[in-house]
């Protein structure tokens, strides 16, 4: 997340990308440092904005394209973090599952109703699948330019408005916000008591070391990590359905 906001930085920005990197790493440690309540409030005010940014960048994408039919015969070679089609539709899943577990289970575990975890899990999921099958269609109706950025939706947003684009720019960096403050809380909740001085020392320390990694670049981790997270994911799912069985 430090390194897709530097990404932006510099290429819509045309700012030095250490600029962004600091500034994610730095808003997000001091989020997190505040406790769950604040990322809860951070993620419950930006991810309707990002959908509702994603949708009308997708639909313009659509309506400006005048053969969709160019969906039916695109070929475009690329080395694809995962080879596989099918098994990249599983890693995909389930690398989201990975990232969302670092807030869902905190926040789980403050919610007494059950019937609101089920409503929370069936709207997130159709949200996430709408959200994702809108960003591929546009991607692929405006290929093979966007291969040449490390974030496509931008490059796609700018094609109908400047104005567009510079707002899809900080929507996309408040949900990059919104990812990292999640992430970064749930990782230190799991080492430390919230409530120590331990939490605080960690959290400013593990900001300190995504600084550092994010000088690999973003399209560099996405295509190592992705998979290495997809695949972790699938061992933690295996590892929760073993466990409600058992409990059962």
């Amino acid at each position: 997340m430090v390194a897709g906001t530097a990404a932006i930085f510099k290429e819509q920005f045309g700012l030095p990308s250490q600029f962004g990197a600091v500034f994610m790493a730095v808003i997000s440690v001091m989020t997190v440092l505040t406790g769950i309540a604040g990322v809860i409030s951070a993620i419950s005010f930006v991810v309707p904005i990002l959908l509702v940014g994603v949708f009308l960048v997708s639909v313009l994408a659509l309506l400006y394209t005048p053969d969709i039919s160019v969906l039916s015969h695109i070929s475009m070679p690329f080395d694809a973090a995962v080879k596989n089609f099918f098994v990249s539709g599983i890693i995909y899943a389930s690398y989201n599952l990975l990232m969302s577990v670092a807030i869902l289970a905190p926040l789980g575990s403050q919610t007494r109703n059950k019937s609101d975890l089920k409503l929370g899990a069936l709207f997130g999921g159709l949200g996430l699948w709408a959200g994702a099958t809108m960003i591929l269609v546009a991607i692929l109706l405006n290929m093979p330019q966007v291969s040449n950025y490390q974030i496509p939706m931008l490059y796609i947003a700018g094609k109908f408005s400047t104005l567009l684009k510079l707002v899809y720019s900080f929507i996309l960096i408040a949900e990059i916000y919104t990812t990292a403050v999640g992430n970064l809380y749930g990782f230190v909740a799991r080492l430390t008591d919230v409530k120590s001085t331990l939490y605080k020392v960690c959290t400013i320390i593990t900001g300190g070391v995504g600084l550092i990694l994010s000088r690999f670049g973003f399209s560099k981790l996405v295509h190592y990590m992705y998979p290495v997270a997809g695949y972790a994911g699938i061992v933690m799912l295996i590892g929760i359905t073993y466990g409600l069985m058992k409990k059962k």
